[in-house]
């Protein structure tokens, strides 16, 4: 949408200027034909008589293409809106989402959950994703530039206690099969690194 504005803005001088340019010079070459009494072809002559209509035929096309495009940017703006209400909503929802696993001190409890655990952690990566959009189209769109740090401070926060429950739901997970499995399916190498990165 940008370029295209850019394109029509530009057009004059890439495109309107040198036709009419040609434009004069054709005439000039047929007056100067005329001169010298030399027949020239009638369709030569209407041809070039209609060309003079082509600079204000392309800057009326110009002007109704910036007048659809002046619409189809507003359209934009307010599905871009929308969608920004839309975060905010979200972002208030993750918050509490936060606010409970900050306070989650029940082991039992975290096992019950661990699809809030994994969902709130797919929600902010996300909210990252849906903010890189917004700052695109609000740059695109000449827009002021909207505050989206919420994100970014509530990853932070979320981080350490994501990494604690996981550890702690992942461990569960493989405890029956490390104590109760059979040894020889049991990989020593494989438990060695995830008990080093988790523990």
């Amino acid at each position: 949408l940008a370029k295209l504005k850019q394109f029509m803005a530009d057009l004059p001088q890439l495109k309107t200027k040198p036709l009419m340019q040609t434009t004069r010079h054709i005439h000039t070459q047929i007056n100067m034909l005329s001169d010298f009494s030399f027949d020239v072809d009638l369709e030569v002559v209407e041809r070039a008589f209609s060309s003079f209509a082509w600079p204000l035929q392309i800057q009326i096309d110009v002007g109704d293409s910036e007048r659809s495009l002046d619409s189809q940017k507003q359209k934009f703006m307010e599905k871009l809106d929308k969608e920004k209400t839309e975060y905010e909503k979200d972002m208030s929802r993750y918050q509490e989402d936060l606010d409970w696993v900050k306070t989650l001190n029940d082991y039992s409890l975290a096992m019950k959950c661990s699809h809030r655990i994994y969902a709130l952690k797919e929600h902010l990566d996300r909210a990252k994703e849906r903010v890189q959009s917004y700052t695109d189209r609000e740059r695109l769109f000449g827009m002021d530039m909207s505050d989206y740090s919420e994100v970014e401070t509530m990853t932070e926060a979320f981080e350490p206690y994501f990494k604690l429950w996981t550890s702690a739901i992942e461990f569960k997970h493989s405890e029956e099969e490390w104590l109760n499995g059979p040894l020889a399916r049991l990989n020593a190498e494989e438990i060695e690194t995830v008990v080093e990165e988790q523990f």
